[in-house]
Parts: structure tokens; C-alpha cells; sequence
């Protein structure tokens, strides 16, 4: 059984709000002044008087960015690197990827080069829990319970910057935009261990997706006159134990008779199993007491429809 889960890739921008409070004249200036041009270099090359200059930098100076005559104090030469990382970071257009379906705190960013994650679709296509637009609206959240993940890309892509990242990481603004790309985590799982991880009812604790399941019904009512009851009802029990069979493994099931959900499901799984498959499932190695059915009447109904069962996509998340 393969069960592929949608992933949507987002360009990631960054920011940061030393940059914006500076603003981006204040910067270029700081940035022209690190490479040893002076006032009036930069005066003569943008043809804005020098006072302009020198006024505008007066905030610089009385945040400790540059001194009186202008030139820069370590606090600057920083900033000027920052500067420097976040134009590289954004003109290298660093990926992610983020899933449609977890909205608790597993939730998680994904990088789009991870090995688990690829370009196409081999199994069952789990349909949304929700769509971009809420993704993108919980990014922030999101970020804000990943950190160590986004330090981790951050650094892994620009080591030269690692003593930036790490002492401005909490006061980065990012952004993401969606682009028109999707990856897949194809999750593949064997069918009796996939029928024995599906369970009745959610657990709060963690994140599902539901699944109809394809199940067979055989209704079997007995009676007889001659029969003593209790081998009626003996017989009545042999029988019920295979009342509900799944077409996916053929084995017995159990699930919500009550269930009222009328929701689409993220997956239905179309029946592997047939009858014959059925009976050679369940009836090798199994005693038949051939002289009770000589005196019982057995009516039989058969029904074939579809049940709602749910899977835990919390702890398969966190292997990827």
C-alpha cells in the first residue's frame, strides 16, 4: 500500500527589521563607506550633496552604527554583513516545502531537497485537510515552533554567514510565495500492517486523515428444530466472527457502527478482494460440522459498502 501526500514548494524571503529600521539609502551608504568610499565619493557618485548625506546619517550615528565622522564601529560592520547575507540569501531563491495536513504543533518546514520528498505521485493521493491559502496563513506559526529547523537550512546553505544567522535568527521576518510545484512523500506501508494501524475513533492528542475502507457484510440467520439452541447459537457465533470482512486483506474488522460522518474522506481505498479471495482467506484449516447443517436452515445476505477509519499521519510526518 503506497499513500502519497502532497507537498507545496514556496520560495522563501528574508528580512530583517535592523535592515528596515535603517532603511536602504542608510545601508547603501554603510555598505559604500565599508568598501573605503567617503562622503563625498558617495556624494559624487548618487549627485546628493553631501549635507543630505550627513543629515541622513545622523541616525546611524546616534544608534551607534557609525561614529561622528562617519566612519564604521563594529556594531556597523555587522550590519553590513547582515545586509550583505540577506541580499545573498534571497538572490539564491531558497525552497520549501510545506505539507496540506497537520495542523497542531507537528506541523513542521521541509526542506525541498529532502530525500523523502519527490517529484511524482505513486500511491493513493491523500486529498487536502486544507488548502495554500491557510497554509501560507500559518507559516508564521509554524516558523515560530520550527526555529532549529529554519537555522538549520539557513546554515546549511550559507555557512559563511553562521555567526549572523545565529545571533540574528530571532529577529528575521521571512516571507514565502507559493510557487506553481508540488513534491510527494510517497509513504509505503504493507496492507495487513496498514489495516492494523487504522483505528475507530481520533485521538485529540495527534493528527489523522481518514480513509473508507471497502468492507463485505455476510448476514447469516439460522434456525432449526431439531438443533439444541445452544449449538444454534454456537454456530450463530462462528458465523458473526467473519459478519464484517475488509476487501483489502480479507480479514475481520471492527469500526463505528454509529458512525455519522458525511464528509469526504483523504482517501478511498478501492477493494483488492473478491469473494473467492475471501473464502480462500478464511475457510483454509477451518472445522465444519457437516451433521448440524443437515437440520438447519441457514439464510444468508451479503452487503458490500465502504466504512470510515482513521490514520495517525502525526508520527509518519516526523520520520520524514
Amino acid at each position: 500500500m503506497t499513500i502519497s501526500f502532497k507537498f507545496s514548494v514556496f520560495e522563501l524571503e528574508i528580512d530583517h527589521k535592523v535592515l528596515q529600521e535603517l532603511g536602504k539609502f542608510t545601508i547603501f551608504c554603510m555598505k559604500a563607506i565599508s568598501s573605503n568610499l567617503t562622503i563625498e565619493n558617495i556624494s559624487n557618485v548618487i549627485q546628493i550633496n553631501e549635507n543630505i548625506i550627513k543629515k541622513q546619517l545622523s541616525f546611524a550615528i546616534s544608534r551607534g552604527y557609525m561614529t561622528d565622522d562617519f566612519i564604521l564601529t563594529n556594531k556597523g560592520v555587522e550590519t553590513v554583513k547582515l545586509f550583505e547575507f540577506v541580499n545573498v540569501f534571497n538572490h539564491n531563491k531558497i525552497q520549501i516545502a510545506l505539507e496540506h495536513y497537520i495542523e497542531n504543533d507537528y506541523k513542521k518546514i521541509y526542506s525541498v531537497n529532502n530525500a523523502e520528498l519527490e517529484d511524482i505521485s505513486t500511491g493513493y493521493k491523500v486529498k487536502d485537510n486544507f488548502y495554500d491559502y491557510k497554509v501560507s496563513n500559518k507559516f508564521d506559526e509554524i516558523l515560530e515552533n520550527d526555529k532549529k529547523f529554519i537555522k538549520e537550512i539557513l546554515i546549511e546553505n550559507f555557512e559563511k554567514y553562521k555567526d549572523i544567522i545565529e545571533k540574528y535568527l530571532d529577529d528575521f521576518m521571512f516571507k514565502i510565495s507559493k510557487l506553481e510545484k508540488e513534491k510527494f512523500y510517497n509513504y509505503t506501508i504493507d496492507d495487513i500492517d496498514f489495516i492494523d494501524s487504522l483505528i475507530n475513533h481520533k485521538d485529540k492528542e495527534f493528527e489523522y486523515i481518514s480513509i473508507k475502507i471497502p468492507i463485505i457484510e455476510i448476514n447469516k440467520t439460522i434456525q432449526s428444530d431439531i438443533v439444541p439452541k445452544e449449538h444454534i447459537e454456537l454456530l450463530q457465533q462462528l458465523f458473526d466472527e467473519y459478519k464484517f470482512l475488509d476487501l483489502i486483506i480479507g480479514e475481520p474488522i471492527t469500526f463505528n457502527k454509529n458512525q455519522k460522518e458525511k464528509f469526504e474522506p483523504n482517501i478511498y481505498i478501492e477493494p483488492i478482494l473478491s469473494e473467492i479471495d475471501i473464502l480462500k482467506n478464511n475457510l483454509l484449516n477451518k472445522e465444519i460440522w457437516f451433521n448440524v447443517f443437515l437440520f438447519t436452515n441457514i439464510s444468508t445476505k451479503i452487503k458490500k459498502y465502504s466504512i470510515i477509519k482513521y490514520l495517525n499521519i502525526s508520527r509518519i510526518m516526523d520520520k520524514i
